[in-house]
């Protein structure tokens, strides 16, 4: 603990494993024992890095270099904070004076460095920070090897309160530099990006080998699920594939959806051509009504769906989320992107420009809200939630990764509104000359981007994933809270007015998995309440939720375009509604008792979702949102 290091094997250690005569043998010099020897020490250090852990083999010739290089720098500090004249030139030599700059390497290898060296370096840079021509050539270098460090911090290298994270304040809060940075070295986007790694890299694939089950979740309960599937479940696979698979990825799936779009209607359409209202199944493409399913036949379209699905088989079949045991979450690796983000938004104009596309979208050129959107999906539906059956009894063992879930959530949270602290009108604080020219947004375009781009995509793919149960057969046992329903009933007073005999709704059984963490449907939500606010309809106000709806006007809807986007439009809002709903209402269930087979950590998270401070980012952003 002194020294920052956990020795776990010694020299001793490793000459006892040996025996006694290579060990003589080693010391003299012996060329076939020194191989032993270090044989020995790699496989120490492998057992070691397979379990997660960061190992370094250090030789006596490292300690006495460690030792040096610290006393080196402690004199340096000690000349520097002697006299101002020695503390310009101590500084002009550490950044170079434009020959060779030392701190982009020592940046990149800061996390790794003793302990007793990182003390005597982050007390000489504190100490030059005083001249300002240093901070900015720190400044630089920090954004320089921004990602690099905070992919080795999120791998589990470093401490926190130990890194060079703990002086980014310094810079990070001024004015002038913030700009300079956002405006040559496009500071949001490698912190937005960053964020983005940092969360992936604790991400997972539900339903994969070896992949962690939803909390209160059992191997018996996942595959008592799998029972109830829909005869069309290798067309959701086919579906699931191609986009989860470009979700996970970062590509643009445009294309490959209109594909999936003209393939689902042509079967639906070869099934049976009469088109109606009622089903949820097929969730807004080309829902069957209830007449036309009574006498269709499965085969055909069953055929027809198999050979779809075929076609990807070897493609991931669900989108990634993030899972709450790792380390990432339950050490809150991401922190330092957080805190960096808060930093650099409370300058004045920074939120303002983070909300902008980039002109040039050519290979290699990262946007921050892009990255920021993406960040929000892949926390989307972390530490999943399954309901425990009279049947199954109470978990043995209640499970902990609700807390590193409703951390991310809260962090992320925390950055809503400090995102939107701008108006319309205002200009960007970048100016002339920006690295990476970006058009302005206003907070209408900013919401319709956010609902195009981000929740409608995450929306199309989780809802096909949603099945109605198929009609139980004759002699076997169904468990009502195992059924999905196709639609919710209307009344017949409803009907005799015209409505349809049956609203579609997501299917949902009860002991289908749920989350507490909806962050991107959130976000859009503390959006919507942010163009709400903004008023809109007299002449000079900015744009209201008025012109947020003209968004989504179609002129002719009669059109084959016209109705594909109506039927794209229904299918977005009717997600925007159902998905917070369905929080909302096992909320509930949890407040009623309903859920203490599960263990009391449910009462717990019902506590953290719906009261203040934290319930302002979680449940008023989902009633809100309602």
């Amino acid at each position: 603990q002194k020294h920052g290091d956990i020795i776990v094997w010694g020299t001793q250690e490793l000459l006892a494993e040996c025996g006694d005569v290579t060990a003589r043998l080693w010391r003299d010099g012996d060329g076939t024992s020194s191989t032993l020897v270090g044989a020995a020490m790699l496989n120490r250090a492998k057992i070691l890095t397979d379990h997660g852990l960061v190992c370094s083999i250090k030789t006596l010739t490292d300690l006495q270099n460690e030792q040096t290089a610290t006393a080196v720098i402690s004199l340096i500090g000690s000349l520097a904070r002697s006299c101002d004249p020695l503390c310009n030139q101590v500084s002009a030599g550490i950044s170079g004076a434009g020959i060779s700059s030392t701190l982009p390497p020592l940046l990149r290898s800061d996390l790794k460095l003793p302990q007793q060296f990182t003390s005597s370096w982050h007390s000489l840079l504190l100490t030059l920070l005083a001249v300002p021509d240093f901070k900015a050539a720190l400044a630089n270098a920090y954004c320089d090897t921004y990602r690099m460090v905070t992919a080795e911090y999120a791998r589990g290298i470093g401490r926190l309160e130990q890194s060079l994270f703990t002086l980014s304040v310094q810079f990070l809060n001024r004015v002038t530099y913030v700009r300079i940075l956002a405006r040559e070295r496009n500071l949001l986007a490698n912190l937005s990006r960053s964020l983005l790694e940092t969360m992936r890299s604790a991400s997972f694939l539900p339903g994969a080998a070896g992949s962690p089950l939803p909390a209160g979740a059992s191997a018996d309960m996942m595959l008592d699920e799998d029972v109830f599937s829909d005869p069309s479940s290798s067309l959701t696979a086919a579906a699931l594939a191609i986009l989860g698979y470009f979700a996970f990825a970062g590509g643009d799936e445009n294309a490959i959806l209109l594909e999936l779009d003209s393939e689902i209607s042509d079967i639906l359409r070869s099934a049976n051509g009469d088109a109606g209202g009622g089903d949820s199944r097929y969730h807004g493409r080309s829902a069957l009504s209830r007449r036309g399913r009574e006498g269709r036949s499965i085969s055909a379209t069953s055929n027809q769906l198999s050979d779809f699905g075929n076609r990807f088989n070897d493609v991931a079949l669900v989108p990634p989320t993030l899972n709450p045991n790792h380390h990432v979450l339950t050490n809150r690796r991401y922190s330092p992107c957080i805190s960096d983000l808060k930093c650099v938004l409370n300058v004045a104009g920074m939120a303002r420009h983070f909300a902008a596309l980039p002109m040039d979208e050519s290979p290699g050129t990262y946007c921050a809200l892009d990255d920021w959107i993406s960040t929000l999906t892949v926390a989307q539906m972390m530490d999943g939630q399954m309901w425990r059956s009279w049947a199954q009894g109470h978990v043995e063992t209640e499970p902990k990764g609700w807390v590193g879930a409703f951390n991310a959530s809260i962090s992320l949270g925390s950055l809503f509104e400090r995102l939107l602290l701008w108006e319309d009108t205002d200009p960007t604080p970048i100016g002339i000359g920006c690295a990476t020219p970006v058009r302005l947004l206003s907070c209408v375009e900013l919401t319709h981007y956010t609902l195009t781009t981000g929740v409608h995509r995450w929306q199309r793919l989780v809802m096909l994933s949603y099945r109605p149960s198929p009609p139980p057969s004759p002699g076997s046992p169904v468990q009502v809270h195992s059924l999905c329903p196709a639609s919710l009933p209307f009344s017949t007073v409803a009907v005799a007015h015209g409505s349809p005999l049956a609203m579609a709704a997501l299917p949902l059984a009860q002991t289908k998995t749920w989350s507490f963490h909806l962050p991107l449907h959130r976000f859009v939500s503390t959006c919507i309440r942010e163009v709400c606010r903004r008023g809109g309809g007299n002449l000079g106000d900015s744009g209201g939720i008025e012109d947020l709806l003209k968004k989504f006007h179609i002129e002719d809807i009669q059109s084959k375009d016209g109705m594909s986007k109506l039927r794209l439009n229904a299918l977005l809002f009717r997600g925007l509604m159902e998905f917070p709903t369905i929080v909302l209402s096992r909320a509930a269930q949890i407040r009623a008792g309903l859920w203490k087979r599960n263990g009391p950590g449910m009462q717990d998270q019902v506590l953290n979702y719906s009261e203040p401070p934290f319930c302002r980012s979680l449940q008023d952003a989902d009633l809100g949102m309602i």
